[in-house]
């Protein structure tokens, strides 16, 4: 009598992917994750004026969406035998998500949103003068945000938390803190477009 092979490791952790499990969320991004960056940073670089520095991280964030996706269809349905391992095949993949946020950039064409209330040296007043309009309206966007988003975007923006340390915080599921960080910035991102429109 056989027995059926027992499943890949790959498999087993891109079904624990898919299921959210803390434990293999952080070993994905233990193992796995400086390769996957890797592997968009180089299609960002290629679009020095289009990117901002910290782009990399955003389609991180929404590989980690796409992922989970249909109740993580796609991680459920990684097999080995198909030629490409759980990481090769999270790399083509996080490829695949890289353009296609440069796509939406494009269309778009407005800047990628930053999160940080920078103010320009005292030497070029009209830079000042930009960067405070700037951090006034990205203040009053944060101001309008209910309860949770805004300890999202304290936890992960202005405390710089790691997103294991802010699901623990929050009391939710890593997935869930990528899921909302993708969706806060942006609703932000469309706030400031608005607002920006509006006041030209």
């Amino acid at each position: 009598m056989t027995h059926p092979a027992s499943p890949h490791p790959d498999e087993i952790l891109a079904s624990a992917l898919a299921r959210s499990d803390a434990a293999a969320w952080r070993r994905l991004e233990r193992d796995h994750g400086p390769k996957i960056r890797r592997s968009i940073a180089r299609v960002i670089h290629r679009f020095p004026g289009l990117c901002a520095s910290d782009t990399v991280e955003d389609v991180a964030a929404e590989l980690s969406i796409r992922l989970l996706k249909n109740r993580g269809a796609k991680l459920t349905a990684f097999r080995v035998g198909r030629g490409l391992t759980l990481e090769q095949w999270l790399m083509r993949i996080a490829k695949q998500a890289a353009y296609d946020h440069v796509r939406r950039l494009r269309r778009r064409r407005t800047a990628p949103l930053e999160l940080d209330f920078v103010v320009a040296a005292a030497d070029d007043p009209h830079a000042d003068c930009l960067a405070r309009q700037r951090s006034e309206l990205l203040q009053s966007a944060v101001n309008t945000l209910p309860h949770r988003e805004r300890q999202l975007y304290d936890l992960c923006f202005r405390s710089h938390e790691e997103p294991e340390r802010a699901a623990e915080l929050m009391g939710i599921r890593i997935a869930t803190v990528y899921s909302k960080k993708h969706k806060l910035m942006s609703r932000l991102s469309r706030v400031l477009s608005d607002d920006a429109a509006l006041a030209a």
